[in-house]
């Protein structure tokens, strides 16, 4: 398959997530139990990265239930790297053949 799509159209149909970095208002002393739709990506006590799945909550409702269970002092939602884009048209391409 052959798609000649700037990345970020790329992202937009291949990949369904979205990236949030959370930057800790002191530290992170507990990781909760994420909501259906989020996970850890990566974590530890001044930042914490987690996947959020779009089909299943989208960005804004993601960000109201990370900032009820943590407290932060930075934000930072982006789309998934050139690679992560990649690997996911592989992956949909290997399971559709």
């Amino acid at each position: 398959m052959i798609r000649d799509l700037p990345t970020q159209d790329l992202a937009k149909t291949f990949v369904h997530e979205k990236y949030i970095d959370l930057i800790a208002l002191s530290n992170f002393n507990n990781f909760f139990e994420l909501p259906e739709g989020i996970s850890y990506s990566s974590k530890d006590k001044n930042k914490i990265t987690v996947v959020v799945d779009i089909n299943k909550i989208n960005v804004q409702e993601s960000l109201k239930k990370l900032l009820d269970l943590f407290e932060v002092e930075d934000i930072d939602v982006y789309n998934a790297n050139l690679e992560t884009v990649i690997r996911h048209i592989y992956e949909r391409d290997s399971t559709s053949n």
